[in-house]
């Protein structure tokens, strides 16, 4: 459920994108989702493989295995299992990227006043 939620974020931020761009043409329109599906694409493998770097280390992967004593706990480890966690790192880097780098001093397709 977090990981569709996860993505649906994605799916919504690309169709918003794509409206943005569009206004300065199609092609770029087009570019701007390309440009989105590739940073999702390659930071979800990055983070897989880092998430799954993580939870090679004893005392994480102990402490997320202890989890399920209670109902909450078995709630929790299903949902938020590497894959959800990949998601949400990958989600929390890219948050950082488009604002900082994308943002920065122009703001978007039409930039933004100071």
């Amino acid at each position: 459920m977090v990981s569709g939620f996860i993505i649906l974020i994605h799916v919504a931020a690309c169709c918003t994108a794509f409206v943005l761009y569009r206004k300065e043409g199609l092609s770029h329109a087009w570019l701007a989702v390309a440009f989105f599906v590739v940073i999702f694409s390659a930071g979800w493998t990055l983070s897989t493989l880092m998430t799954n770097l993580l939870f090679e280390i004893r005392w994480i992967a102990a402490s997320y295995d202890s989890l399920g004593r209670s109902w909450m706990e078995r709630v929790i480890r299903k949902q938020f299992n590497r894959d959800a966690i990949a998601l949400l790192i990958l989600t929390a880097c890219e948050l950082g990227f488009y604002y900082f780098v994308l943002l920065g001093d122009e703001g978007g397709p039409k930039g933004r006043n100071k």
